[in-house]
């Protein structure tokens, strides 16, 4: 992101601002209110783009910004509403008077989030932990089984296999050695005189 045209021109003055200067912008506003934001910083007596006195403006200097803490009830507010509007900092804080957009989605970033995260509450979808656990575990499960059965297949046919030859090769063995035992006990019998 770079910086706006009206920021561009060469008088224009960037960064901090100082006392004098943000008293010269309230001043003007408080006496004439705001009008068009790039009318004025000429009208103020500021080399500044319109821009940046707005944000100057909104963020800082008018009178009915909160400051410090967030109550519970806001938290609570905030939360509600990030679970119906999402990352939209703007409309959430249309919804908290004298809270600014940028100071919401700093909360949220650095306190927030994580205070539902220690509650077992995902920030992103507002539903508990468990649940989304239990569904990439489910996930997995399935991605697992679905991985594993062809192995599982292959070591069943390679088993089955092994194992049907074993049975053939005993199956062989035992005929062979019966009809070994039936030829013996036919020449005994018939060596002893008792075959007919």
């Amino acid at each position: 992101m770079g910086r706006n045209s009206c920021c561009l021109k060469p008088k224009l003055r960037k960064g901090l601002w100082s006392p004098e200067e943000d008293e010269k912008l309230f001043n003007y506003i408080t006496t004439f209110g705001v009008g068009c934001w790039s009318s004025v910083p000429k009208l103020a007596g500021l080399e500044r783009c319109g821009k940046s006195c707005r944000l100057r403006w909104i963020n800082y200097l008018r009178p009915d910004l909160k400051r410090g803490m967030f109550s519970q009830q806001e938290e609570d507010l905030i939360i509600s509403l990030h679970e119906v509007l999402g990352n939209r900092w703007a409309q959430i804080a249309a919804q908290l008077p004298g809270r600014t957009d940028n100071e919401i989605k700093n909360f949220w970033n650095s306190c927030l989030k994580k205070k539902l995260m220690k509650q077992g509450i995902d920030p992103a979808t507002h539903k508990p932990l468990e649940e989304n656990m239990e569904a990439i575990k489910d996930e997995k499960k399935n991605s697992t089984y679905n991985n594993e059965k062809p192995k599982m297949e292959a070591i069943h046919h390679h088993h089955h296999h092994h194992l049907h030859g074993n049975i053939s090769k005993i199956n062989e063995e035992s005929s062979q050695h019966f009809v070994n035992k039936i030829e013996f006990d036919s020449l005994s019998s018939y060596l002893n005189g008792e075959y007919n």
